[in-house]
């Protein structure tokens, strides 16, 4: 005999709950108005594969954050999502060697 038979519908409660979300930042590590900002293509595309958005909002996001040192929210995920995402997409700037060195961070939503 399961839960089902024994109680009506209307008294079984959930047990799960909503997962908390957090947002995925990016932030500089300097502040260059109107400086040049060095991105590879292949950098924005993978990056915008990543964070399932486009290649403009990415280009737009970098642009805010290296120029006016805003951390602009680039998506909300639930936390090991999102830490997920921050970490794999620090990797890629690293590895990419993006000027000014781009970081990606986690704070909940």
């Amino acid at each position: 005999m399961t839960v089902r038979d024994v109680l009506p519908t209307s008294q079984i409660k959930s047990e799960t709950k909503e997962p908390s979300l957090y947002m995925v930042r990016l932030m500089s590590q300097g502040v260059f108005p109107g400086g040049a900002i060095l991105m590879k293509d292949s950098f924005i595309k993978t990056l915008a594969g990543i964070l399932h958005t486009s290649d403009d909002a990415v280009r737009k996001a970098i642009k805010v954050a290296v120029r006016t040192g805003a951390r602009p929210s680039l998506g909300i995920f639930p936390k090991d999502v999102a830490e997920t995402v921050a970490a794999n997409a620090s990797q890629l700037a690293k590895k990419n060697l993006c000027l000014p060195m781009i970081v990606f961070t986690t704070q909940k939503a």
